[in-house]
């Protein structure tokens, strides 16, 4: 009800649309036909609430003068497998903090009359619509505010995709179909050999590569079947959903790496199946793809913060969130607030949620929290507020040295934050706390007497760390002083 309300008080957010069906082998209905239902159906969930307003645009003046938000309605037939996948995303302009959403619905065709066909691509096409308005509607209702993404706390959904399962034809009469499944590895790989060779020429000796790709118990026979795909998986779509659903379920690592290998050259509606699987399997801390050529992508921060908590169940010394770490880099700075701030605030060592450091050692290593907090203070218009609070605390318990570095870097100065930094040059001798006290020096006239007060205090009891030389001291008193140095 109070989203309601809010829509009630804010005008629509307009958003330009465009639909389209991409022309395949199996067209069993005119692709006029099916925009017409598509686009009809999903812009009419999407408007109900009011909460958007649509305006059509086509993919040349898309290109020419990208618009602020753009939802693409994208449908497409699948021969081999008779089946229709409707695509609904949703795409900001570059640089807003509000992310892409997308949002998939596939439906069994198959020997069916048209009339049911139509039926069908509606009731796929409301239930993406709806899928993506779940997801849409809390960001509208925001973004009409100007108000930040909240942080991503609690349970995490799962990433928004449906997957239709995989169904390879069956094939009969091909003996070498057969011999891949032999008892004696000499006739598998004979097999292989001869299916490699006529992958081009038919349709069942693909199918027979296909099904081996997917389902062979023997891991070597199941690369080699999948490399053996490597040409037509170029330009057979069934092939290309063979080759993402291996990627999205197959657990050896070069197996997985060769299928994300040949996902970079799919095109259209495949290559948007391919980012979604890349983003999916990054969602379980298992970054592939090209990700640092993407750009932002739809659902990425969920992907992203999902990579971390995921990285974080590992064994203690494999907890590395650096990977998860890299994808944040197209992200806005509100975003990843809204991504970092629940991690950065954990100060449970067990949790999956914590940031992995090394006390003093961070400045010479890097660690996932140094790389975090960096990455947050990254492109952030000022200092984060809060942030400093969690720095030192982070100091306190670790003896972070890059967390006072921070400080001493880029924290804005304040009574309290002079009081700490003089303590960590008083008892610790701390270099990095020094620097800090220089700084707020000459950048706040508020605090420059708390430091020249504290600093002639060290001075006049000699009760300062032996490593903070007495020079250092009295350069710092006449710096507060506005004295020439």
């Amino acid at each position: 009800m109070s989203f309601i309300l809010a829509l009630l008080f804010a005008a629509p957010l307009e958003v330009h649309y465009l639909v389209k069906e991409e022309v395949t082998g199996w067209q069993p209905i005119e692709p006029d036909d099916v925009e017409r239902t598509l686009g009809q159906t999903a812009l009419e969930v999407l408007t109900k609430s009011g909460g958007i307003k649509l305006v059509a645009i086509t993919e040349k003046e898309a290109k020419q003068k990208p618009p602020k938000y753009l939802l693409r309605v994208l449908g497409r037939m699948i021969d081999e497998a008779e089946t229709h996948t409707v695509y609904l995303s949703f795409e900001p302009g570059t640089g807003s903090d509000l992310g892409s959403l997308r949002a998939s619905q596939t439906m069994a065709l198959g020997r069916l009359p048209k009339a049911t066909m139509l039926a069908r691509i509606t009731d796929s096409a409301k239930q993406a619509a709806g899928d993506l308005w779940k997801g849409l509607e809390g960001a509208v209702t925001r973004v009409q505010k100007a108000t930040p993404p909240p942080p991503l706390t609690g349970e995490l959904p799962q990433i928004p995709w449906k997957w239709a399962d995989v169904v390879t034809p069956k094939v009969v009469s091909l003996r070498a179909a057969d011999d891949l499944y032999s008892k004696d590895g000499a006739v598998r790989k004979a097999a292989l050999r001869e299916l490699t060779s006529l992958v081009l020429a038919k349709a069942p000796p693909r199918n027979a590569l296909e099904a081996c790709a997917l389902k062979h118990p023997d891991t070597e026979i199941r690369k080699g079947c999948l490399v053996a795909l490597r040409p037509v998986a170029r330009e057979s779509l069934p092939t290309q959903r063979v080759v993402i659903e291996v990627f999205r379920q197959d657990q050896d690592s070069q197996i997985v790496q060769e299928a994300s290998d040949q996902m970079q050259y799919f095109v259209g509606l495949s290559q948007a199946d391919a980012i979604a699987a890349w983003i999916e399997r990054a969602s379980k801390a298992e970054v592939y793809g090209p990700f640092a050529e993407l750009g932002d992508q739809p659902n990425l921060d969920l992907a992203i913060a999902r990579c971390m908590i995921a990285a974080g169940k590992r064994p203690k010394y494999q907890r590395s969130k650096a990977a998860c770490i890299e994808l944040l880099k197209p992200v806005p700075h509100e975003r990843r607030f809204a991504i970092l701030w629940p991690l950065l605030t954990e100060v449970d060592p067990d949790s999956p949620r914590y940031f992995e450091g090394a006390g003093e050692r961070e400045g010479s290593i890097g660690t996932d929290w140094q790389r975090a907090v960096e990455a947050l203070l990254e492109d952030a218009p000022r200092f984060v507020a809060g942030l400093d609070e969690v720095l030192w605390r982070r100091y306190e318990r670790t003896l972070s040295s890059s967390s006072l570095d921070l400080l001493a870097s880029h924290a804005e100065p304040n009574e309290k934050l002079t009081k700490r930094m003089l303590e960590a040059v008083q008892t610790g001798g701390n270099r990095a706390a020094m620097s800090a006290l220089r700084r707020f020096a000459d950048e706040s006239e508020a605090v420059r007497p708390l430091i020249l007060e504290g600093v002639s205090e060290m001075l006049a009891t000699e009760s300062y760390h032996k490593s903070i030389s007495k020079n250092d001291l009295e350069q710092l008193v006449k710096r507060c002083k506005g004295e020439k140095r």
